[in-house]
Protein backbone atom coordinates (compact mmCIF):
# COMPACT_ATOMS: atom_id res chain seq x y z
CA UNK A 1 0.00 0.00 0.00
CA UNK A 2 1.48 3.38 -1.13
CA UNK A 3 1.62 6.68 1.36
CA UNK A 4 -1.62 7.46 1.74
CA UNK A 5 -2.37 11.22 0.72
CA UNK A 6 -6.06 11.88 -0.16
CA UNK A 7 -8.60 12.39 2.33
CA UNK A 8 -10.99 9.67 0.53
CA UNK A 9 -8.33 6.58 0.91
CA UNK A 10 -7.93 8.10 5.07
CA UNK A 11 -11.70 8.04 5.67
CA UNK A 12 -11.93 4.77 3.48
CA UNK A 13 -9.21 3.02 6.28
CA UNK A 14 -10.72 4.65 8.69
CA UNK A 15 -14.00 3.11 7.97
CA UNK A 16 -12.42 -0.41 7.59
CA UNK A 17 -10.77 0.04 10.59
CA UNK A 18 -14.05 0.84 12.39
CA UNK A 19 -15.61 -1.67 11.09
CA UNK A 20 -12.79 -4.58 11.80
CA UNK A 21 -13.12 -3.20 16.12
CA UNK A 22 -16.17 -3.75 15.72
CA UNK A 23 -16.17 -7.43 15.04
CA UNK A 24 -13.67 -7.76 17.11
CA UNK A 25 -15.48 -6.93 20.12
CA UNK A 26 -18.11 -8.70 19.05
CA UNK A 27 -15.96 -11.75 18.98
CA UNK A 28 -14.92 -10.59 22.67
CA UNK A 29 -17.80 -10.18 24.19
CA UNK A 30 -19.02 -13.46 22.91
CA UNK A 31 -16.04 -15.68 23.41
CA UNK A 32 -16.24 -19.14 24.91
CA UNK A 33 -14.31 -21.96 23.75
CA UNK A 34 -14.39 -25.57 24.91
CA UNK A 35 -12.00 -26.53 22.22
CA UNK A 36 -8.99 -25.17 23.26
CA UNK A 37 -7.08 -27.74 21.83
CA UNK A 38 -8.32 -27.78 18.21
CA UNK A 39 -8.26 -23.66 18.45
CA UNK A 40 -4.26 -23.83 19.21
CA UNK A 41 -3.92 -26.61 16.36
CA UNK A 42 -5.46 -24.45 13.59
CA UNK A 43 -4.40 -21.38 14.72
CA UNK A 44 -1.14 -22.80 14.47
CA UNK A 45 -1.26 -24.13 10.81
CA UNK A 46 -3.00 -20.71 9.61
CA UNK A 47 -0.09 -18.63 11.07
CA UNK A 48 2.30 -21.08 9.43
CA UNK A 49 0.15 -21.06 6.13
CA UNK A 50 -0.10 -17.40 6.19
CA UNK A 51 3.80 -17.21 5.67
CA UNK A 52 3.33 -18.87 2.41
CA UNK A 53 2.70 -16.35 0.82
CA UNK A 54 3.09 -14.63 -3.19
CA UNK A 55 2.89 -11.01 -4.17
CA UNK A 56 0.27 -10.72 -7.34
CA UNK A 57 2.39 -9.21 -10.54
CA UNK A 58 0.63 -6.17 -11.46
CA UNK A 59 -0.81 -5.05 -8.03
CA UNK A 60 0.63 -3.85 -4.95
CA UNK A 61 -0.52 -6.74 -2.88
CA UNK A 62 0.47 -10.13 -1.75
CA UNK A 63 -1.56 -13.59 -1.42
CA UNK A 64 -1.03 -16.31 1.15
CA UNK A 65 -2.59 -20.08 1.25
CA UNK A 66 -3.91 -19.56 4.74
CA UNK A 67 -7.75 -19.28 3.44
CA UNK A 68 -8.88 -23.14 4.10
CA UNK A 69 -7.77 -23.19 7.65
CA UNK A 70 -9.95 -19.80 8.07
CA UNK A 71 -12.87 -21.61 6.43
CA UNK A 72 -12.37 -24.44 8.61
CA UNK A 73 -12.41 -22.26 11.80
CA UNK A 74 -15.75 -20.85 10.92
CA UNK A 75 -17.42 -24.23 9.88
CA UNK A 76 -15.99 -26.25 12.93
CA UNK A 77 -15.38 -23.29 15.57
CA UNK A 78 -17.13 -20.43 17.33
CA UNK A 79 -17.69 -17.14 16.03
CA UNK A 80 -15.20 -15.87 18.51
CA UNK A 81 -12.39 -18.39 17.61
CA UNK A 82 -13.08 -18.00 13.82
CA UNK A 83 -12.44 -14.09 13.79
CA UNK A 84 -9.58 -15.06 16.53
CA UNK A 85 -7.70 -17.22 13.87
CA UNK A 86 -8.38 -15.04 11.02
CA UNK A 87 -7.03 -11.86 12.88
CA UNK A 88 -3.76 -14.04 13.99
CA UNK A 89 -2.85 -15.27 10.74
CA UNK A 90 -3.83 -12.00 8.80
CA UNK A 91 -1.02 -10.47 11.48
CA UNK A 92 1.02 -12.64 10.47
CA UNK A 93 0.52 -12.87 7.14
CA UNK A 94 1.49 -8.92 7.29
CA UNK A 95 5.00 -9.76 9.04
CA UNK A 96 7.79 -8.31 6.73
CA UNK A 97 10.69 -10.81 5.38
CA UNK A 98 13.97 -10.05 6.22
CA UNK A 99 15.30 -6.54 5.87
CA UNK A 100 11.80 -5.97 5.32
CA UNK A 101 9.80 -3.02 7.00
CA UNK A 102 6.51 -3.36 8.78
CA UNK A 103 3.41 -1.39 7.52
CA UNK A 104 1.07 -0.08 10.55
CA UNK A 105 -1.88 1.06 8.29
CA UNK A 106 -1.69 -1.87 5.67
CA UNK A 107 -1.12 -4.55 8.44
CA UNK A 108 -4.48 -2.77 10.37
CA UNK A 109 -6.38 -2.17 7.30
CA UNK A 110 -5.84 -6.21 6.19
CA UNK A 111 -6.25 -7.80 9.37
CA UNK A 112 -9.61 -5.80 9.32
CA UNK A 113 -10.57 -6.67 6.05
CA UNK A 114 -9.86 -10.01 6.83
CA UNK A 115 -11.35 -10.21 10.09
CA UNK A 116 -15.00 -8.52 8.42
CA UNK A 117 -14.95 -10.83 5.71
CA UNK A 118 -14.76 -13.97 8.39
CA UNK A 119 -17.94 -12.36 10.48
CA UNK A 120 -19.94 -12.52 7.70
CA UNK A 121 -18.67 -15.36 6.04
CA UNK A 122 -19.65 -17.32 9.59
CA UNK A 123 -22.99 -15.30 9.29
CA UNK A 124 -24.06 -16.35 6.11
CA UNK A 125 -22.79 -20.21 6.37
CA UNK A 126 -24.61 -20.42 9.84
CA UNK A 127 -27.63 -18.43 9.05
CA UNK A 128 -31.13 -20.07 10.98
CA UNK A 129 -32.87 -20.55 7.30
CA UNK A 130 -30.03 -22.31 5.82
CA UNK A 131 -28.82 -24.98 8.97
CA UNK A 132 -32.23 -25.75 9.43
CA UNK A 133 -32.76 -26.78 6.04
CA UNK A 134 -33.06 -30.55 5.08
CA UNK A 135 -30.85 -30.63 2.12
CA UNK A 136 -27.97 -28.35 3.93
CA UNK A 137 -24.97 -30.15 4.54
CA UNK A 138 -22.10 -29.58 6.82
CA UNK A 139 -19.90 -29.81 3.50
CA UNK A 140 -21.46 -26.15 1.89
CA UNK A 141 -20.90 -24.50 5.20
CA UNK A 142 -17.39 -23.59 4.02
CA UNK A 143 -18.46 -23.14 0.31
CA UNK A 144 -20.55 -20.08 1.21
CA UNK A 145 -18.67 -18.98 3.95
CA UNK A 146 -15.81 -18.96 1.08
CA UNK A 147 -18.18 -17.44 -1.44
CA UNK A 148 -19.25 -14.57 0.83
CA UNK A 149 -15.49 -14.33 1.87
CA UNK A 150 -14.55 -13.90 -1.63
CA UNK A 151 -16.84 -10.61 -2.17
CA UNK A 152 -16.54 -9.15 1.29
CA UNK A 153 -12.63 -9.21 1.18
CA UNK A 154 -11.74 -8.40 -2.33
CA UNK A 155 -14.14 -5.32 -2.33
CA UNK A 156 -12.30 -3.32 -0.16
CA UNK A 157 -8.70 -4.53 -1.20
CA UNK A 158 -9.74 -2.86 -4.87
CA UNK A 159 -11.11 -0.16 -3.02
CA UNK A 160 -8.10 0.92 -1.34
CA UNK A 161 -5.66 0.43 -4.18
CA UNK A 162 -7.69 2.42 -6.31
CA UNK A 163 -8.07 5.74 -3.79
CA UNK A 164 -4.16 4.76 -2.85
CA UNK A 165 -3.01 4.54 -6.44
CA UNK A 166 -5.33 6.47 -8.50
CA UNK A 167 -6.60 3.76 -10.29
CA UNK A 168 -10.44 2.30 -11.69
CA UNK A 169 -11.50 0.73 -8.79
CA UNK A 170 -14.10 -1.88 -11.22
CA UNK A 171 -10.27 -2.57 -13.07
CA UNK A 172 -8.37 -3.34 -9.86
CA UNK A 173 -11.29 -5.74 -8.73
CA UNK A 174 -11.57 -7.58 -12.23
CA UNK A 175 -7.48 -8.05 -11.85
CA UNK A 176 -7.74 -9.17 -8.44
CA UNK A 177 -10.86 -11.47 -9.24
CA UNK A 178 -9.04 -12.69 -12.12
CA UNK A 179 -5.86 -13.80 -10.36
CA UNK A 180 -7.43 -15.11 -6.81
CA UNK A 181 -10.96 -16.51 -7.50
CA UNK A 182 -9.50 -19.99 -8.23
CA UNK A 183 -7.86 -20.31 -5.51
CA UNK A 184 -10.57 -19.08 -3.24
CA UNK A 185 -12.90 -22.05 -5.21
CA UNK A 186 -9.93 -24.57 -4.41
CA UNK A 187 -9.86 -23.18 -0.76
CA UNK A 188 -13.23 -24.03 -0.87
CA UNK A 189 -12.92 -27.86 -1.99
CA UNK A 190 -10.35 -28.39 0.21
CA UNK A 191 -12.01 -26.90 3.29
CA UNK A 192 -14.92 -28.82 2.30
CA UNK A 193 -13.40 -32.34 2.04
CA UNK A 194 -11.66 -31.87 5.00
CA UNK A 195 -14.81 -30.97 6.69
CA UNK A 196 -16.10 -34.30 5.98
CA UNK A 197 -12.98 -36.10 6.78
CA UNK A 198 -12.53 -34.87 9.98
CA UNK A 199 -15.65 -36.74 11.03
CA UNK A 200 -13.44 -39.91 10.87
CA UNK A 201 -9.75 -38.83 11.20
CA UNK A 202 -10.24 -35.59 12.62
CA UNK A 203 -6.36 -34.69 13.73
CA UNK A 204 -4.39 -35.34 9.99
CA UNK A 205 -6.59 -33.96 8.09
CA UNK A 206 -5.42 -30.07 8.80
CA UNK A 207 -1.84 -31.10 8.11
CA UNK A 208 -2.70 -32.86 5.28
CA UNK A 209 -4.69 -29.91 3.97
CA UNK A 210 -1.14 -27.46 5.14
CA UNK A 211 0.82 -30.12 3.13
CA UNK A 212 -1.04 -29.69 0.07
CA UNK A 213 -1.21 -25.88 0.85
CA UNK A 214 2.41 -25.89 0.94
CA UNK A 215 2.23 -27.16 -3.05
CA UNK A 216 -0.26 -24.47 -4.21
CA UNK A 217 1.97 -21.97 -2.91
CA UNK A 218 5.10 -23.20 -4.93
CA UNK A 219 3.07 -23.74 -7.71
CA UNK A 220 1.82 -20.22 -7.51
CA UNK A 221 5.42 -18.85 -7.25
CA UNK A 222 6.57 -20.41 -9.82
CA UNK A 223 3.58 -19.40 -12.22
CA UNK A 224 3.61 -15.88 -10.78
CA UNK A 225 7.68 -15.77 -10.69
CA UNK A 226 7.44 -16.74 -14.86
CA UNK A 227 4.35 -13.67 -15.66
CA UNK A 228 6.99 -11.26 -14.23
CA UNK A 229 10.02 -12.48 -15.71
CA UNK A 230 8.84 -13.80 -19.06
CA UNK A 231 7.58 -10.26 -20.45
CA UNK A 232 11.17 -8.96 -19.10
CA UNK A 233 13.48 -11.44 -20.82
CA UNK A 234 11.40 -10.83 -24.00
CA UNK A 235 11.83 -6.79 -23.89
CA UNK A 236 15.52 -7.47 -23.61
CA UNK A 237 15.80 -10.13 -26.57
CA UNK A 238 13.79 -7.42 -28.48
CA UNK A 239 16.39 -4.60 -27.50
CA UNK A 240 19.05 -6.36 -28.30
CA UNK A 241 17.75 -7.71 -31.92
CA UNK A 242 17.04 -3.81 -32.55
CA UNK A 243 20.46 -2.85 -31.25
CA UNK A 244 21.91 -5.21 -34.03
Amino acid sequence: MKQITSKSAKMFIGAMLMAGAAVVARGVMSWGSGQHVWVLYLAVLAVVASRLRVTLPGINGSMSVNLPFILLAVSRLSFSEAVLIAGLSTVAQSLPRKGGQFNWVQASFNTSNIVLAAALGFWASHAGVLMRSKVWDNAFVPVVACLTYFLVQTFPVAGVISLTENKNAVHVWREIAVLSFPYFVLSAGVAGMAVVAMHHVSWSVPAVALTLMYFVYRSYSRYFRFVVIAPQVENRAMAAAGAR
